[in-house]
C-alpha cells in the first residue's frame, strides 16, 4: 500500500472511531458520556457532523475543524446545554493535532490542500529575516526610551 493509500486509509479509520464513539455517547445511556440533549434529528446527524470531519484532516483541516465547531455550536444553541464526554475529547484533539500537522508555522491552518511546506533554506532565511526585524525593533525601542529619558531630565 502506498504512503498516501494508508494515510487515506488513517484519516477514514479515525473519521469511523469518532462516529462510532459519538452514536454511542448520543443513543445509550451515560456509558461514555453526559446524557445527549436534543431532538431526534439531531440525534441522528451528530455523529456525522463531529466525526465525519476527522477524514478532512489532511486535505481540508480549517474545514473540518470549522464543521466540528459548527456542530458544537449548533447543538448548545438549540438545547442550551454543552455537549461533554469521551467522544468530544476524542474528536477535539484529533482535529487540533492534524490542523497543525504537516504545516510550517507561517502557513498555520488556512493553506490549500497539496502546498508544499517550505524548504530548510527558505526557512534559515525567514528566521534570519526576523531577527534582523527585531534588531531594528530593538534599536527603535532603544532609541526612544534614550529620547524619552532625556526629554524627562530636561
Amino acid at each position: 500500500m502506498k504512503a498516501s493509500g494508508r494515510a487515506l486509509a488513517l484519516d477514514l479509520s479515525l473519521a469511523v472511531i469518532g462516529m462510532v464513539l459519538t452514536a454511542v455517547a448520543v443513543w445509550s445511556v451515560n456509558v461514555i458520556a453526559t446524557p445527549f440533549a436534543g431532538p431526534t434529528w439531531l440525534k441522528v446527524i451528530w455523529p456525522l457532523l463531529i466525526g465525519a470531519p476527522l477524514a478532512l484532516r489532511r486535505g481540508a483541516p480549517l474545514l473540518g475543524w470549522t464543521i466540528i465547531w459548527a456542530g458544537i455550536s449548533l447543538q448548545a444553541l438549540i438545547t442550551g446545554n454543552s455537549p461533554e464526554g469521551l467522544e468530544l475529547m476524542f474528536v477535539l484533539a484529533v482535529g487540533s493535532y492534524s490542523s497543525r500537522t504537516g504545516q510550517s508555522a507561517r502557513q498555520g491552518t488556512a493553506t490549500r490542500p497539496g502546498r508544499q511546506t517550505t524548504s530548510e533554506a527558505g526557512r534559515r532565511a525567514t528566521m534570519a529575516q526576523r531577527s534582523e526585524a527585531s534588531a531594528q525593533g530593538l534599536g527603535v525601542l532603544h532609541s526612544e526610551t534614550v529620547i524619552a529619558a532625556s526629554i524627562r531630565n530636561s
